[in-house]
């Protein structure tokens, strides 16, 4: 399903869909997210922590996600339509 080695621009982008496939069941936090996109690869790609959060910290501005008061993410109505 996903691929490495794909530019950094690409990169972020499979993040970015990545974090969108992973919370659209259920929210999750930050080491969740990380972990199901490593399942989902079959463990070729693991985003780093520094990676990862200042997607989601972008994400959130952006109104994709909203960031839940126990610390899970979750799509908004924006974030379900992309």
């Amino acid at each position: 399903m996903f691929h490495h080695g794909f530019g950094h621009k690409g990169h972020r982008r499979g993040l970015r869909f990545a974090i969108l496939f992973s919370i659209s069941e259920s929210p999750k936090n930050g080491i969740e997210i990380m972990k199901e996109i490593e399942t989902m690869s079959r463990g070729f790609w693991k985003p780093s922590p520094g990676s990862l959060y200042p997607m989601l910290a972008k994400m959130t501005e952006e109104g994709f996600i909203r960031k839940k008061e126990d610390g899970r993410y979750e799509l908004t109505s924006t974030g379900e339509r992309k």
